[in-house]
């Protein structure tokens, strides 16, 4: 076999290994490009089991790539492909909603620009997406010589970025910052920040919601502090359950002892088993940040769903009170804050003299949403229909984990390999490998619950869609925010059902934890 001369596998190079197949081999090193990258993939995988391989994942990202080049306006480059054994056949690909021009060893193939067939006038929902328009307009500000300096980041998401940080930085002790802020515009900067400028000694508390989101913004935390200080060592900086015995242990020393410059952990654990290693830290004068990510949720959660949530006033005001400095920072960051949910915010995180506000929220332009009901049965065929067309990344929401373990069960059968699920049940061990296999584009889609839904960050997903109905708009906000953080366009399709209004009205209603 041939390799290709192209070190990087672009288009030129995939159009050259489809023609000449299998003389001409797929390149072993990665792509730069995430998109191209997961086709290299998909094609290493058809060259070592040509009958195992997935044929309907192959011709989705095709669809995909050559969309993408195509020109404005204009249809997509025809791709030679072979006749061989684990190749799409020319029914195959038409069914997939390609032009097919037969040969003799060889088809040529060519997609069209693809219809969603229950959409109506909204049937062309995903061809900006594919299109790869740039869909946000250009908000970055110049950074301030603090933040290119510790962190290597030449600009500010937008104002509202630079703004919220700067409050940060001049925030006197005792006080709290409220940072209402778009999804997408960086808030986990205000944690991020004070660990690499501060002294060694100095501890910040994040608190967030979900486990996969302690983990994947502790993973992002690590490489930060390596960079800024390669010949320290660190502990664990997510807390959860996943952790040994003994990580849990050098975590509690660790924050005894002055060494652990950043934690995450969920509301539960901050409450629960680290409080009096916490409350040990705070009368050290160790704790100095408490950052609460999407500080909504203490007002929305209640007694009948993770009641940790509106203990955290309480648990922030007995960490003041132990405080033997000035008192301890607090940073609320959140995208959906009513009115409502700020005073409550500011009542409780207060005086409310010591409360501050930066607010720059607004739409987010990169979104095309479609919304249809349907009923149970029309709502399978809808679902697989629309997946098997839709651009790469996806994620399909629903609610309750036996739902995603059914949907995940329908894609496979359908086809889809390069899936898996994340829900609140998924182990902590399953947790890792996942996220790291959705950061490095080793999966094309993710069946989830909301335990996916809050600040697990990867730019350049392309597709949300809800087979269930939020029980919120927060939640729906959160959810479909996943797609499009790039600032290029991205598709949210939500499909629901009668019966799905009863659950979503149960989560709705009201829970609050009296005195």
């Amino acid at each position: 076999m041939n390799s290709v001369d192209s070190e990087d596998f672009d288009v030129a190079t995939l159009m050259n290994v489809c023609s000449q197949w299998p003389a001409l081999t797929v390149p072993p090193g990665p792509a730069k490009d995430p998109l191209l990258e997961r086709l290299r993939q998909v094609l290493m995988a058809m060259g070592r089991h040509p009958i195992s391989a997935s044929q309907t994942d192959c011709i989705a990202l095709i669809r995909h790539v050559l969309l993408r080049v195509a020109p404005q306006h204009s249809q997509a480059p025809w791709l030679r492909v072979p006749l061989s054994v684990g190749w799409p056949t020319a029914d195959r690909w038409r069914q997939a909603q390609f032009e097919v021009l037969p040969g003799p060893t060889s088809l040529n193939v060519q997609p069209r620009w693809p219809r969603l067939s229950f959409l109506d006038t909204q049937a062309d929902l995903f061809d900006d997406v594919f299109r790869s328009v740039q869909s946000r307009p250009k908000y970055e500000v110049p950074a301030d010589p603090l933040l290119l300096e510790s962190m290597g980041l030449p600009t500010y998401t937008g104002q509202g970025q630079r703004e919220a940080v700067r409050a940060l930085l001049h925030l006197p002790e005792g006080n709290t910052l409220i940072a209402n802020l778009p999804t997408g515009s960086g808030k986990s900067l205000l944690a991020h920040l004070p660990p690499l400028i501060e002294q060694e000694g100095q501890m910040t508390l994040a608190i967030v919601p979900t486990v996969a989101l302690a983990m994947d913004q502790a993973s992002r935390m690590r490489e930060l502090l390596r960079q800024r200080f390669p010949y320290r060592n660190f502990p664990p900086l997510a807390f959860h359950g996943g952790l040994s015995k003994e990580e849990r242990a050098q975590v509690h020393q660790a924050i005894r002892q002055g060494t652990q410059p950043i934690l995450f952990a969920s509301p539960e654990y901050a409450v629960g088993s680290l409080r009096d290693s916490l409350e040990h830290a705070a009368s050290e004068a160790r704790l100095h940040r408490v950052f609460i990510d999407e500080a909504h949720l203490v007002i929305g959660w209640g007694n009948g769903f993770r009641p940790a949530f509106q203990l955290l006033p309480a648990l922030v005001r007995m960490l003041r009170s132990r405080a033997t400095h000035n008192g301890i920072r607090v940073v609320l960051a959140s995208a959906t804050l009513t009115d409502t949910t700020l005073r409550d915010l500011r009542q409780l995180f207060g005086p409310e003299q010591q409360v501050h506000v930066v607010s720059a929220v607004h739409l987010r332009p990169e979104i095309r949403y479609a919304c249809v009901p349907c009923a149970d049965l029309e709502r399978v065929d809808r679902v697989l229909e629309a997946i098997q067309l839709a651009p790469r990344p996806f994620i399909l929401y629903v609610t309750r984990p036996d739902e995603a373990d059914a949907w995940l069960y329908r894609l496979r059968q359908a086809g889809l390999t390069r899936l898996s699920k994340f829900t609140g049940a998924t182990v902590p061990e399953e947790r890792k490998k996942l996220l790291e296999a959705w950061g490095s584009n080793g999966l094309d889609g993710m069946v989830a619950t909301s335990a996916f839904g809050l600040g697990v960050d990867k730019s350049d997903v392309r597709t949300v869609i809800h087979a269930t109905l939020p029980e919120s708009l927060d939640r729906y906000y959160q959810e479909v925010g996943r797609a499009g953080r790039d600032g290029r366009a991205g598709a949210a399709l939500l499909l629901h059902t009668v019966s799905d209004e009863e659950q979503a009205s149960s989560l709705a209603l009201p829970k609050l934890i009296g005195d």
